[in-house]
């Protein structure tokens, strides 16, 4: 398996991926996109958008049938440096907090995050959605 940041000319291939997937938004250009392959074909990927000065992991996806095959894990030890230099949130769901807490994210409450990280993760909860916010510090 290959981990790789995907190429501008192939956003159309990684919103294929994600039409296979439960995640149905498309990349935006404010994304950068990591992705696993498989004998060519892409099978996890992971968008890392910029806002205000902020890094936020999206769309972390992993084809149904390999999933618990260590993808995730590798997407996100190769996506770890990009994280470095500016603090990072996710929102992910509840069951995977352990999974994020490997690379130092950590469960925070919503009071105190940025306005966009609120209203994303309040956005979620009203739809029904066990979701929490986490937050690892740049450095």
């Amino acid at each position: 398996m290959l981990c790789e940041e995907l190429k501008s000319e192939e956003v159309a291939k990684v919103n294929d991926f994600y039409r296979k997937t439960a995640y149905f938004r498309s990349v935006t250009e404010k994304e950068r996109v990591f992705i696993v392959r498989d004998e060519g074909k892409i099978v996890g990927a992971l968008c890392v958008e910029s806002e205000a000065d902020i890094r936020v992991l999206r769309g972390m996806y992993v084809l149904p049938e390999l999933v618990r095959k260590k993808i995730g894990t590798t997407l996100l030890q190769f996506i770890e440096p990009v994280l470095k230099d500016k603090d990072a949130y996710c929102i992910p769901y509840r069951h995977l907090e352990g999974f994020y807490e490997t690379i130092g994210f950590k469960a925070v409450d919503v009071n105190g995050t940025p306005d966009f990280i609120a209203n994303r993760f309040n956005l979620y909860c009203a739809k029904g959605l066990e979701v929490l916010i986490m937050y690892r510090p740049k450095g």
